[in-house]
C-alpha cells in the first residue's frame, strides 16, 4: 500500500524519478499532502468522504455517499457514482439499481451484509453524464 501512495504521488505531482531521489524529505511532503491517509479509520475515511470538496460534484451534491457493508468481506462492489435516489437518502443502491442489485444477489444466494459496496465516484454525476478524469482521480484517493 505505502509503495502504492508513493508511486501515484509521484505520478500526480509530475515529479521525475530522477528528481524524487534528490528530494530526501519527501516521504514527510509526502506525509502531509495525504495526512496518514493509509492509517484511517473506517469512520475517519467516511467523515472526510462526506465533507469533501476535492472536485466541482461537491458542487451540486445533496450528499456524498460513502460504502457501506460488511468491512471484511470477500466481495467488494464498486459502481460508478450514485444516483439521484442515492443523493437524496445519502445511501447506497436505494434506487432502481438497488432492487437489481438485491435480485442478483439473492440469485447466487448473498445478502447485501455479506459484501461491502462502494462508488467510484462519491457524489451524484449532472445528468448521468461519464465522470471526467479530475473527478475521478479526486475520489480515487478514497479507494486507495
Amino acid at each position: 500500500m505505502f509503495a502504492c501512495v508513493i508511486y501515484k504521488f509521484r505520478e500526480a505531482s509530475g515529479i521525475s524519478w530522477k528528481s524524487w531521489k534528490r528530494k530526501p524529505n519527501m516521504l514527510s511532503e509526502i506525509w502531509k499532502i495525504f495526512d496518514g491517509g493509509w492509517n484511517m479509520e473506517i469512520d475517519e475515511l467516511n467523515k472526510r468522504i462526506k465533507r469533501c470538496k476535492r472536485c466541482r460534484l461537491s458542487e451540486t451534491r445533496t450528499n456524498a455517499i460513502c460504502g457501506e457493508g460488511n468491512l471484511n468481506a470477500k466481495i467488494m462492489l464498486i459502481a460508478q457514482a450514485p444516483g439521484v435516489k442515492e443523493d437524496k437518502e445519502g445511501r447506497m443502491f436505494v434506487g432502481p439499481s438497488g432492487k437489481v442489485l438485491d435480485e442478483l444477489l439473492s440469485l447466487v444466494g448473498i445478502s447485501r451484509q455479506e459484501i461491502y459496496m462502494t462508488n467510484l465516484i462519491k457524489c451524484m454525476l449532472p445528468k448521468y453524464r461519464k465522470p471526467k478524469q479530475d473527478e475521478i482521480k479526486a475520489c480515487s484517493y478514497y479507494l486507495d
